[in-house]
Parts: C-alpha cells; structure tokens; sequence
C-alpha cells in the first residue's frame, strides 16, 4: 500500500513539475500589434490562453494546485460552474496600474482557472482588446442571474457576463469605495465614502448606492444615494465632540481633514500609534514606510492608506491641541 501511494505520488509530482515546465516554455504572450477581440483565461492546462482552433488539455486530476490569490477583499459564488470567484486587487496603483485579476478555486481551495478575467498583462495586452479591460484593484464582488457584480478603486461598478467575463455595463459611483457589494431582495448594494475612524465608524458619513438588477444596465445606472450622507462642516465639528477633548480640538481635527483627507475623522485614524512611532519621522516616503511598518497602514486600502499619509503632518499639529 505505502508502495502504491507513492508511486501516485510521484506521478502527481512529476505531472505538476511537467506542467510547470510547459508554462514556463509557453511564456508571456506578445501584445498584440493591433485591436484583438476580448477573451479571459482558460481553467489550467494548456494552452494558457484560448487556441483559435479550441484546441486545449486540462490538467491532471491528479494534480492540486493551490495559490493565483493576492490582496482579495472577498469572494462569491459561481453555481454554474460550482467554483469561487475571487477578484485580486494585485499591486497597489502607485506601483503598477490595471494589474488586478480574477481567479476561480474549487470548493477544496485549490485552483480551477488561475487567471480568468486578467489573464492578460498589465499594458498593452489589456488595453488593444476590444473592449480594453481595465480592473484596478476590484474590492469584492457579488453574483446574480449569471452576472458578476464588482466595483474597483476608480470609483466604478462593473457587470459583468459570468459565461464570458465580458463588460455588460459599468456606472460611476459617487465617492471612494466602502466595501464590496450584496445584492438583497433583486437589489444590489455597494458602500461609496469610507468612515477612516475606529471610534464611530457609523456616525461619519458616506455613501451607500443601490441598483435594482430587475430594471436593466439603463436604469442601474442612476445611482441613488440612499442610506448614508456625507458631514458638512457643522456636523463635522459636532461628530468630533465626541471624541475630542475640546472645542481647539475639533476644530483642529476638521481643518486637518478637510485640507488633507477629505472624510471628517480622518485624521484621528492612526492617531496614536503615529503620535507613539512617526512623530518625529519626516513626511512623504519615510512615514508611509513608518505606518506600514509600525501601525498595520499597509492592512488598508492604498487609497486609505495614501489619505493618512497626507493626512500625517496635519495630525501632528493637532497633538498639542488634543489627547489622544
């Protein structure tokens, strides 16, 4: 029996390892010289890409093959083809634009498709496609009716065609994004305006946007903001009370977020762990490596986590004028 095992072992092994070797052979495709219809990636074997002839080989069933996963909020569910559809967000914007993608894993958490949607590299690759696909930093997603539903950081929601990975409709939403979208009751919602403070979370503001799946890609593409509004500048101050010692303060934190981040509260955000760690460390590149390193920042999303970076030198002006 230990014979029998290992024998199919090593077969898996050496399947896996030719496997590997092929792809590595096969190489990045070229970007095409011109406009090239849109396509998404095959399940894993080869080719990597869809053959003009159709022509494709999966992969063993003797082959586990776990990972494609990097920087996912969240994932949903495909009952068609029974498989999880996980968006990565890929590198931040400030080291390469347009380089998420979307991955399917089998119920067991090994991969079935390691790149569907994204498949293709960031650049040309992605942009002479027709339509050009452009997935920055996708944060979540949500399934209906054979649609995959996704906002990325642009400040967009997607529709996309589960059967082909095609663009249906995108729509602009209102402000940055909160959190990834549910769909209740033929309703799909998404957050639009992050509260960046632990201490009230609810009480800061935002948007929530929702789209009715039943009337069409027209009419989802008026946005309604229907839950949550954003402070102006009284509730602001009257929110910081809150949490503020003073009136100096509140009106130190206001003025800091209004002129730095743009979202009331921000500010008091990293607070204390910037006052404890980066308070004398010099603004820009050094407390950016100084919030990652010591206050999890890099935990956050890049657009968050550029806000408290902006937002730092404003923060360390309020100190005098509050306790945090």
């Amino acid at each position: 029996m230990k014979q029998y095992l290992w024998i199919t072992t090593g077969i898996a092994l050496l399947a896996g390892l030719g496997l590997g070797v092929a792809i590595a052979q096969q190489g990045a495709p070229a970007a095409p010289a011109g406009p090239v219809p849109y396509f998404v990636g095959n399940r894993l074997g080869m080719p990597i890409n869809p053959a003009a002839d159709g022509a494709f080989n999966a992969m063993s069933n003797n082959v586990k093959v776990y990972g494609s996963v990097y920087s996912a909020e969240s994932c949903s569910y495909d009952p068609v083809r029974r498989v999880i559809v996980v968006p990565n967000r890929g590198v931040g914007q400030n080291v390469r634009t347009n380089d998420a993608w979307i991955t399917f894993l089998n119920h067991d958490g090994s991969v079935h498709t390691s790149r569907w949607v994204g498949v293709q590299n960031p650049g040309d690759q992605r942009t002479n496609m027709t339509p050009p696909l452009v997935l920055n930093e996708p944060l979540g997603s949500d399934i209906a009716n054979g649609v995959l539903y996704h906002p990325i950081i642009d400040r967009k929601l997607y529709a996309r065609e589960l059967a082909t990975g095609k663009e249906l409709w995108s729509v602009e939403l209102p402000n940055d994004l909160g959190a990834g979208p549910s769909i209740v009751d033929g309703r799909l919602y998404v957050s639009a305006g992050m509260a960046l403070t632990a201490v009230l979370p609810t009480e800061l503001g935002g948007f929530v946007s929702s789209f009715s799946l039943e009337d069409g890609p027209l009419a989802t593409r008026e946005v309604q903001m229907d839950v949550l509004q954003p402070f102006d500048e009284a509730q602001c101050l009257e929110a910081l009370k809150k949490t503020a010692n003073d009136a100096a303060c509140s009106a130190c934190m206001c003025a800091c977020d209004a002129t730095a981040a743009g979202h009331c509260g921000s500010c008091s955000t990293l607070a204390s762990c910037m006052l404890t760690y980066c308070s004398l460390v010099e603004p820009g590149a050094a407390m950016r490596e100084c919030l990652a390193t010591f206050c999890n920042a890099k935990l956050l999303p890049s657009y968050v986590f550029d806000r408290a970076v902006d937002a730092a030198p404003c923060l360390l002006r309020c100190s005098d004028a509050c306790s945090y």
